[in-house]
């Protein structure tokens, strides 16, 4: 008897566990932008043939009023397609890490914040620093 009482809260805290992550976690994917601070890009750094360029908007995850995201933008000025894997830093503290991409000759991929929100909790984008590495 007593271990069926048991079972049953033991049980229902998992459920209700379980039941709370799930809505915490799909409010972190409910990104809805509001406003560019910006009109231009920020060319933050160029290596090997990529410029790197960040701008920060203001938009919302659902659960606050308004949240700075730093997006980013990856421009290829060779004649070759290239693959290269970048790591994003604020500080010495890793906010992304390898990520993959490839770009055609002479174009651009901008990183979509709804995909990869990169939240600017103080300061802004200056705190940022990235890392690129050819494939």
């Amino acid at each position: 008897m007593k271990l069926n009482y048991k079972l049953k809260v033991f049980l229902m805290v998992l459920a209700f566990t379980f039941i709370g992550n799930t809505a915490i976690a799909t409010n972190n994917f409910k990104t809805e932008i509001t406003s560019e601070n910006s009109d231009s890009w920020e060319l933050v750094k160029e290596e090997n043939g990529i410029k790197i360029f960040f701008k920060e908007i203001t938009g919302t995850d659902g659960a606050t009023d308004e949240i700075t995201f730093l997006t980013i933008k990856f421009e290829n000025t060779l004649n070759t397609t290239t693959s290269f894997s970048w790591s994003l830093m604020n500080d010495s503290k890793s906010i992304v890490k390898d990520v993959e991409n490839t770009i055609a000759p002479l174009s651009s991929i901008e990183i979509d914040p709804a995909t990869i929100m990169i939240y600017i909790d103080y300061g802004s984008y200056k705190n940022y620093s990235i890392k690129t590495d050819l494939k």
